[in-house]
């Protein structure tokens, strides 16, 4: 009897063992895990409590050539990440070596210290080796370390998703979901530095709107006070173009295809997608013979060549940062005078009160302006993003049909 109970409590303990293991890997319902993963493009993903992807983003502009024109969202995560796996594999990121001296290397970092954010690591770090095993691919998994909870705020509040005053009062659940509505958002702006101009002038405007809503609210001022409303409105005046000053040029120096900054991208893709080639063909040829050797140099050169292009386009991206710089201080001169006005506006002693009172419709106006926004941004910018999302394709459909023209089975 003692046998049977014992054995009874065996089984028990077993399936108690397995229910909890199922329930650590299940995610807590409404909570967000995300889950970066470089291989050389580096990629964000962000996966609900149903494991489904809801959104993707591209870390790198390797990453929004990669990304372009591919379905992730709505995937399970384990797929999505097969899916990516293949992607970096038919355009050469992920190289068959014929030599021992060359291994790939796969970097993951997955958020939470959850027990099924520990799950989903295992899981995709699994996967990844099993992709590489069964298409006889040297590499490794490298563990990196998640984003911290103030690495996570401070990228919600750059969002302009939240303030630093709502972002401090946030878990990292919160901040997990904010980060993850903002890519949902922004899916359609490929390009860091496109998200990038948005965010800012996302920010800018609920600032301004905020700013408006205190101007309107001194409209019905008469007599003396009505000196308060046209003085206010000639600082924000000053503050709005300040504002418009800013974007624009941050616009028009990074963003915009006419721009040095794009021109330059544009030929650094240029130059990966013939290093590409150059990798991939290599690895058809005979370690040993002389043209093996011959294209070996040429990549180190075209390497090295790369280098220096990155090198300068960093260099004119710290320029152009200097000249925004500049603007940024012409904003800050503004905002001050503003507070500096409204702080000696001749206004009635309720005023406050007043803007008290319209709390409410404030935060209505600021979520309506929050909503609208991106569909205003890219009907203003439709067609640079028509032509970025075509330069992208075409970029990708390049570096594709090269890998196809080798016979490493990379295709």
């Amino acid at each position: 009897m003692k046998k049977i109970f014992g054995i009874f409590a065996s089984i028990l303990l077993v399936l108690l063992c397995v229910s909890l293991t199922a329930c650590g890997n299940k995610a807590e319902e409404g909570t967000v895990t995300r889950v970066e993963m470089s291989v050389n493009p580096d990629i964000e993903f962000m996966i609900d409590s149903n494991n489904k992807v809801i959104a993707v983003t591209a870390l790198n502009d390797d990453g929004s050539v990669l990304i372009s024109g591919e379905q992730f969202v709505g995937l399970d995560y384990e797929e999505a990440i097969n899916n990516a796996m293949a992607l970096a594999k038919s355009m050469g990121y992920l190289m068959k070596a014929n030599t021992d001296n060359y291994v790939n290397e796969i970097k993951l970092s997955v958020s939470g210290a959850t027990r099924y954010a520990k799950g989903v690591k295992e899981n995709i770090t699994s996967n990844i080796q099993t992709f590489l095993a069964d298409n006889d691919i040297s590499g490794t998994v490298k563990s990196l370390n998640a984003m911290t909870v103030e690495e996570l705020r401070a990228e919600a509040v750059n969002t302009a998703m939240v303030t630093e005053d709502e972002a401090k009062e946030m878990d990292e659940k919160q901040l997990l979901k904010v980060i993850s509505a903002s890519r949902i958002e922004t899916a359609e702006l490929l390009t860091k530095e496109m998200r990038e101009a948005y965010y800012r002038a996302k920010e800018h405007k609920i600032s301004f709107v905020e700013r408006e809503e205190t101007l309107q609210a001194m409209e019905g001022l008469t007599g003396l006070y009505s000196t308060a409303y046209s003085l206010y409105s000639v600082a924000l005046g000053i503050y709005s173009s300040a504002l418009d000053a800013l974007d624009e040029a941050r616009y028009n120096y990074f963003v915009s295809p006419e721009s040095d900054y794009q021109k330059a991208l544009a030929e650094l893709r240029e130059k990966k997608a013939e290093i590409l080639e150059d990798r991939n063909y290599l690895l058809t040829l005979n370690v040993n013979g002389e043209e093996y050797a011959s294209v070996s140099l040429e990549i180190t050169a075209s390497e090295e060549e790369y280098d220096q292009m990155v090198d300068n386009l960093e260099q004119l991206g710290s320029n152009l940062n200097a000249s925004l710089d500049q603007l940024v201080a012409k904003l800050r001169d503004a905002e001050t005078a503003l507070y500096e006005t409204y702080n000696k506006l001749p206004l009635p002693s309720d005023f406050n009160q007043t803007l008290k009172d319209k709390a409410s419709e404030l935060e209505t106006k600021l979520n309506e302006t929050k909503d609208k926004f991106f569909e205003e941004y890219e009907k203003d910018h439709k067609d640079d993003l028509d032509i970025l999302i075509a330069q992208l394709a075409a970029e990708k459909q390049k570096i594709l049909d090269s890998a196809k023209t080798n016979s490493n089975g990379l295709a």
